[in-house]
């Protein structure tokens, strides 16, 4: 049965809501590679932690270590709302729901066999953080130790982890997707204008205040996950995104439909789950860079390519184009 909803996003010329958000959200991501900054001894958990795949985790998103995730994107929608409001461009009725509408925690999509399943359940994010940049010393910088750089680059090919997390997630409560982040203001600008003259349209169609809060909330909850401020854009993030569904009964919290695990960082508690990935989703590691001379770079980089062909991957070795002495 067709609701309210369906027929107000209808009336503005989409064929759902998920249409309507994705609209105003950055294009999915459709680079052929990407890659993902990790220390030396969690790479060797993620190639051989399990056999036969390649293991990424994604923490749950409210659990970062960037206190402004989560907040960013409402905070900047909230500015924009405020100069539209100063400029003339929404009356304070429309205002007013605006800015007092929190982002929703309660739209999932979901794939059973070969077709797609929208369900409104609570769910978890979980995110796993690579780079559009192959050898950027700033990343590298996150994996240093004194003088040294400890860090490894694992280069992975887009559509491989496409297919493995579709396989991974068919037919439960759990869905992905890939999406670069959006660090430039006049970007996050532009998204969240387009939005509100979308919102501002609405009202000609139903004045129901409910279903504006509904299509603003689930707006504000997906630019949550891409937003962030520009003075990390030197990241040039990419994001797997994987909504899970979550299930209460009289207030007891229900199995997952993936495993979720738990690890301590730091002093705080950390929940995860793991991207399994085939081995052929690998086309390179690449060592941080290394202030020694070139010979032994080059025996670094056989002994790289002897491991990879030792776990079973086809992947080549290389080590970073960074020169540094120190």
């Amino acid at each position: 049965m067709i609701s309210e909803l369906d027929i107000l996003v209808n009336n503005l010329g989409f064929e759902s809501c998920n249409e309507l958000y994705k609209k105003f959200m950055p294009p999915i991501f459709a680079g052929e590679v990407i890659y993902h900054y990790t220390s030396s001894s969690a790479l060797q958990s993620i190639l051989n932690g399990v056999p036969d795949k390649l293991i990424l985790w994604a923490s749950r998103f409210d659990c970062l270590n960037d206190k402004t995730e989560g907040i960013f994107a409402r905070k900047v929608f909230v500015e924009i709302c405020n100069e539209m409001y100063q400029k003339g461009e929404i009356n304070e009725e429309l205002y007013s729901i605006l800015v007092n509408t929190p982002p929703t925690k309660t739209t999932i999509f979901y794939h059973v066999g070969d077709r797609g399943k929208t369900t409104r359940i609570n769910s978890e994010q979980f995110l796993a953080s690579l780079s559009l940049d192959g050898d950027s010393l700033a990343m590298w910088k996150y994996y240093a130790k004194g003088n040294l750089y400890d860090g490894r680059n694992i280069e992975l090919a887009t559509n491989k982890i496409e297919k493995s997390l579709e396989a991974q997630f068919i037919g439960k409560e759990v869905a992905f997707k890939i999406y670069p982040v959006v660090y430039r203001k006049e970007k996050q600008k532009e998204l969240i204008t387009g939005f509100i003259s979308i919102i501002k349209e609405s009202r000609k169609y139903n004045q129901d205040d409910k279903l504006v809060r509904a299509l603003v909330s689930a707006q504000l909850a997906q630019w949550a996950l891409v937003f962030k401020s520009q003075h990390f854009s030197h990241e040039e993030e990419v994001r797997i995104i994987i909504d899970v569904g979550r299930k209460t009964n009289n207030g007891v919290l229900q199995e997952s439909p993936i495993p979720i695990k738990y690890r301590d960082s730091n002093g705080y508690i950390i929940p995860f789950i793991e991207l399994s990935l085939s081995k052929n989703s690998l086309k390179s590691v690449t060592l941080a860079p290394m202030g020694c001379e070139k010979d032994i770079k080059d025996m670094q980089k056989t002994v790289l390519e002897d491991m990879l062909c030792r776990y079973g991957y086809g992947a080549k070795g290389d080590y970073s184009e960074i020169d540094l002495r120190y």
